[in-house]
């Protein structure tokens, strides 16, 4: 009992000197290999002892001796590193020892990442500097399978409640709570997706790289867009044979078309924020960059803003999307006691189709770029399976966005300023499984409907559907917004909504699994693509 409150695990003491801290940090790294820290994230920790061995040893004689101890503490680990002598703050007198300024920052970088923030004391002339290192945690997928599991509880467990009391809990409790949550997430995520694509612009350094990455980036995730809703409708005009011979074109295809590339450029630069407009923060987040990049020798201050402020936005969108289990559960359970369940069976064959489409698109996708990137398709898929869950339990693909960065980082090396550019471009615009989810709907209710189609309309609504697989916000609920449009072009009446409203959710989750999963594998072969260019 006593061992679990305290567990010495090692100790030893020895002079303060050049060649004695580059002993000791390899010796560290040897005692905290099986800590739950990320091999990065250990050589951050190295680097944060060093930094405070050589403060200390600039400001003392020679022969002076440190004293390091390695221990757990109520099962937590601790790392202790103490120095008699005068007071000597190595974590707070930065200017004392000509650091940098640059390098502090990155210091301060290093705790932030890895969860560790060291404290100092001076005690009995005694300089002590303690690291508690974070406890281990579960992975993504674990918390999302215990999530699961104990929504299934909580229904089975309500289910033996009276109906108005299952109903009230979820509309009264797990609703408002999973409303706040994910408010939250997109308020962060909206900020996120401005200051990232502002600071990213203007650190690409010239126009030709922003040009280079802006047009490689951008047609890739176009290409996919169009080549996912031509297979759809293709596959579905064939199926259902509703294609007619008559060849009238629709002109107010085209009025859509322009309303869209319209809207692009926001009318009140507060609007996109609150609405969550994710085209509108694209083309502001972007502007503002040319411009800071333009003028950069004038701006540096204002630069320097941006990247603090998209490193803060950054890591609290982090601290809220490893909370990102609770709203699983909120949402999962939503779904059970709201019976929304029992109105999947009755569209079954809908849901069937276009996920077999989307199946068959995206294994053929990601056998490309295993082929293109010289990489296992199975590890990619492997890889990238913790987005893909994250996206469709979440139905928000801006959650997955520091789990595709933590990916692409540690497993492909893929460089962060690459990575700050490419993905929130990719998440506004990698919508490919939308185009199939709203071929599939559309060209299924209009055979439902009997409405027959020329080939010339089908043709204008497959390239009026892949555009707006752009427009649909990364939200919940973004899909049904562009649907309706669709609908309407078709010709299809008011109440063939309904059916769609119901299943929203689950398209939304569904579809927003699979374009997180193929966001993540895309990053892979764009920066390939983008280095050898």
């Amino acid at each position: 009992m006593l061992s679990f409150v305290y567990k010495k695990m090692n100790e030893k003491d020895f002079i303060l000197d050049a060649k004695n801290i580059d002993i000791f940090s390899e010796e560290l790294e040897q005692l905290l290999s099986k800590a739950p820290l990320k091999h990065e994230d250990l050589l951050k920790l190295r680097l944060l002892t060093e930094t405070v061995l050589i403060n200390w040893m600039m400001s003392v004689d020679e022969g002076t001796t440190v004293s390091f101890q390695l221990y757990k503490l109520m099962g937590r680990t601790h790392l202790e590193l103490s120095m008699e002598g005068e007071e000597i703050n190595p974590l707070e007198a930065w200017g004392e020892f000509d650091v940098p300024a640059q390098f502090a920052e990155m210091m301060q970088s290093f705790q932030s990442d890895i969860g560790i923030s060291p404290v100092y004391s001076y005690n009995h002339g005694c300089n002590t500097v303690k690291f508690r290192l974070p406890e281990k945690e579960f992975s993504p997928l674990a918390k999302t399978c215990m999530a699961v599991a104990l929504s299934i509880a909580t229904y089975a467990g309500c289910s033996l409640l009276p109906p108005e009391w299952s109903k009230f809990i979820s509309k009264e409790v797990f609703e408002p709570a999973f409303n706040m949550f994910m408010g939250l997430m997109s308020m962060l995520a909206a900020v996120m997706v401005f200051a990232s694509l502002a600071s990213s612009t203007v650190g690409m350094g010239d126009r030709k790289l922003l040009n280079k990455y802006g047009r490689g980036v951008f047609f890739y995730l176009q290409l996919l867009n169009f080549c996912y809703t031509a297979v759809a409708i293709f596959s579905c005009s064939l199926l259902f044979g509703i294609v007619s011979g008559n060849s009238v074109f629709n002109a107010a295809l085209l009025v859509e078309v322009y309303k869209i590339i319209l809207g692009i450029i926001p009318n009140n630069i507060v609007k996109p924020f609150l609405e969550g407009n994710t085209l509108q923060l694209l083309f502001m987040g972007i502007s503002l960059g040319c411009f800071l990049l333009t003028y950069k020798d004038e701006t540096d201050s204002l630069i320097k803003t941006i990247y603090q402020f998209n490193f803060t936005i950054t890591k609290l969108l982090t601290v809220v999307c490893k909370k990102m289990h609770y709203a699983v559960y909120l949402s999962l359970s939503i779904l059970l006691l709201n019976g929304s369940l029992n109105k999947v069976v009755s569209a079954v064959d809908i849901i069937i189709l276009e996920e077999g489409i989307i199946l068959m698109l995206m294994l053929l996708v990601f056998v490309w770029i295993s082929w293109k990137c010289k990489c296992s398709p199975l590890q990619l898929l492997k890889d990238f399976f913790p987005v893909g869950v994250t996206g469709l339990t979440t139905a928000s693909s801006m959650a997955t966005m520091p789990i595709i960065t933590d990916i692409c980082s540690t497993k492909y090396k893929i460089d962060q300023k690459f990575m700050n550019f490419a993905l929130p471009i990719s998440i506004i615009f990698g919508k490919a499984t939308v185009g199939v989810y709203l071929s599939v709907l559309g060209l299924y209710f209009v055979k439902e409907y009997g409405i027959e189609v020329t080939l010339t309309q089908l043709i204008s609504v497959g390239v009026m559907i892949a555009l707006m697989c752009s427009a649909a916000p990364p939200v919940p609920g973004g899909g049904i917004i562009v649907l309706t449009m669709v609908f309407q072009q078709l010709n299809l009446p008011k109440e063939a909504i309904a059916v769609p409203i119901a299943l929203d959710i689950i398209f939304d989750m569904l579809n927003t699994g699979w374009n997180t999963y193929l966001c993540g594998a895309s990053m892979v072969y764009l920066d390939k693509k983008m280095c050898e260019e």
